[in-house]
Order: C-alpha cells, then sequence, then structure tokens
C-alpha cells in the first residue's frame, strides 16, 4: 500500500505541488532522497503515471531539486549561535537584538500570528519566524506547538520569553478614550466616541487577547518543571489583573515571582517601569545599575544629568505631557 503513497508523492513533487516532509530512511542523506525518488518514480513509470518520454533520471534530478529549494523555503531561520530563546509575540524583535550579544551565541526563534509580527528594518537578520494563533486551541499547549513548528523540542529551548498584547492591555489607553481610539478594556467606557464597526473590531481583538494570554498561561504552568520563562508586561498594565494570571501567580506550588524592575536600568532612556513573571527561582535583576531599578545619575535616562534639582528627570518620556503630542492609533492593526 505504502508504495503506491509515495508514488504518489514522488510525481507530485516532481510536478511541484508537494514534498515529503523528512526523507524515508535514518539520517536524509543525499543517497537516501535519491534513491526514494528513483524507486517510487520507477515505479510509477512503469505503471503509466509518467510519459514514455521522460526520463527518469531526469524527472529524479528535477524533483531532487524542487524537493530541496521547497525545503530550504520552509525550513525556520534560526539565527547564529547554538542556544535558542523562543519569542512568544516577537513584535520588534528586541530580545532577539539582546540575547544575539551574549558571548555563548543566542538566538531567538519568534512566534507570532502571520501578520502581526512587526520587525521592521530588522526582519531576517536575528529571528526566525514561526506563524502560530496563539490564541487558538489544539491537542498540546501552545508552547508544544510553537515548538514543533520550529522543528524543536520544546526541552531544546534555553527559555521561553513572553510578552503579551501590551498594545491592548496597557494603562496608557486611558488617554484615548474619547478620541475613539483607544483598546483593551476601556473600549467599553461610557465616555468612548468610536463607531459600532470599529467597536466590534476592538472587541474581538480584545477577546482574542485574553484568550492568548489564557492559552500561554495554561501552557506555562503545564510546563513549568519542562522549562524556563520569563513573561514580561508594563508596571500597570492590565495583564496582571486577568484573573487567569492573578490565580496562577497565587499558587505557591508553582513558584512563581513577580520581579519591578525599570527599563532604564538596562540602557533605556525612558524610566519604563515593568513587571516580570518568572520561574526561575535564582534570578536578581542586575543591569547597568545593579539591582534592575532605576538609580539616578546611573541609569541610562538619567546618567547625563548634573547632580542636584532635576536630576531624577529622563532623557525620555514614554507619554508625552502636552495632550497634542499624545499618540494616537490609526485603523490598521
Amino acid at each position: 500500500m505504502y508504495v503506491y503513497v509515495y508514488a504518489a508523492i514522488a510525481v507530485l513533487t516532481y510536478e511541484g505541488h508537494l514534498v515529503l516532509e523528512m526523507d524515508r530512511g535514518a539520517g536524509g542523506t543525499r543517497e537516501t532522497r535519491k534513491k526514494w525518488l528513483t524507486t517510487s518514480l520507477q515505479w510509477a513509470k512503469d505503471r503509466g503515471w509518467l510519459r514514455d518520454t521522460e526520463d527518469l533520471l531526469e524527472v529524479t534530478a528535477i524533483a531532487e531539486e524542487i524537493q530541496l529549494t521547497t525545503r530550504e523555503a520552509r525550513k525556520p531561520r534560526e539565527g547564529k549561535g547554538d542556544l535558542k530563546i523562543m519569542d512568544v509575540g516577537e513584535g520588534w524583535g528586541s530580545i532577539g537584538i539582546a540575547v544575539s550579544r551574549m558571548p555563548e551565541g543566542c538566538s531567538t526563534i519568534g512566534v507570532d500570528r502571520e501578520r502581526f509580527l512587526d520587525q521592521g528594518d530588522l526582519h531576517g537578520t536575528i529571528t526566525s519566524r514561526v506563524n502560530l494563533d496563539l490564541c487558538s486551541e489544539g491537542s498540546k499547549n501552545v508552547l508544544r506547538r510553537a515548538a514543533k513548528l520550529a522543528s524543536r523540542t520544546l526541552e531544546s529551548f534555553t527559555m521561553i520569553w513572553l510578552s503579551p498584547e501590551c498594545r491592548i492591555l496597557t494603562a496608557a489607553n486611558a488617554m484615548n478614550v474619547t478620541k475613539g481610539c483607544t483598546n483593551g478594556r476601556l473600549i467599553m467606557d461610557k465616555r468612548n466616541t468610536m463607531g459600532p464597526e470599529t467597536q466590534e473590531k476592538k472587541e474581538e481583538e480584545l477577546k482574542q487577547c485574553l484568550e492568548a494570554v489564557e492559552n500561554q498561561m495554561r501552557a506555562l504552568e503545564e510546563e513549568n518543571e519542562t522549562i524556563r520563562f520569563a513573561l514580561e508586561n508594563p508596571d500597570t498594565s492590565d495583564l496582571w489583573d486577568i484573573p487567569g494570571v492573578v490565580g496562577r501567580i497565587r499558587k505557591k506550588k508553582l513558584g512563581w515571582r513577580v520581579i519591578r524592575v525599570d527599563q532604564c536600568a538596562y540602557g533605556r532612556k525612558c524610566k519604563k517601569p515593568t513587571k516580570i513573571l518568572t520561574n526561575m527561582r535564582t534570578w536578581e535583576p542586575k543591569g547597568i545599575t545593579g539591582t534592575g531599578r532605576c538609580v539616578h545619575l546611573k541609569c541610562g535616562g538619567t546618567k547625563g544629568n548634573k547632580p542636584g534639582t532635576g536630576q531624577g528627570r529622563h532623557e525620555q518620556q514614554m507619554i508625552a505631557s502636552d495632550p497634542t503630542r499624545k499618540p494616537r492609533e490609526g485603523e490598521r492593526t
């Protein structure tokens, strides 16, 4: 029975319709690849599946080339280094930038929904993309499915870094609640002025965001003894009030910790207080200040200041104080 299947796959490979994910037999060497292709295509030719005028050696060479090219195009780009970090909710790929500088050799495998990834000009230099809808369900948890799509085992990752959608969960949404372009729970605010069509889109976004968060939290709980993880979001994010997050943090048996850091302590010019949820029991933040927290005249945002009045003012602010300069959001999501 299997000979029919492999012969059909070989012919469809030759015609450019599909390829076998891995070669028959052990090793996946060129000899193995050519052997099953040649054998299968010969079987197909003997039964009239190929034209009599088609040369078997030429057909096999074409099928092999198509197979190699197709596989290479679909192979995850993992960057340099043996250490791999799964970056869930990859965004601009900032984690990939950071870990690429590690002397041990490390890179990220980014996981996000197709077209939600947003590395801009950085795309293709340090990270690979795994297209996975984080709010989808499957027979395995979302982290296991992501690892499989990356052709790796979950256990092979050095750690998992997660960044749930802060655009939807951030408290900064409050500034635009009366402008018709807010996000998250504030789309239900009575002051909201957005139209019904936009409102419906925003409600669906929020629903999917919460489903994705629950999927990630469930996976982290299931894999707590399998992998190290760190999940970050702004200090005032609505993420930290979601029942599924709060409830798991309170489970003492999980041993999870919430650690607060300031991003200026890692070189950023604005303070941006951030919370990190992790199961790494011995990790303590350091950064350039030694504590992972803002230290005036030492952190990235104040190191150029002069001692005295105003020494704590950071070079950049996350949110402008002038109402006319506050961020707005367009229709594209």
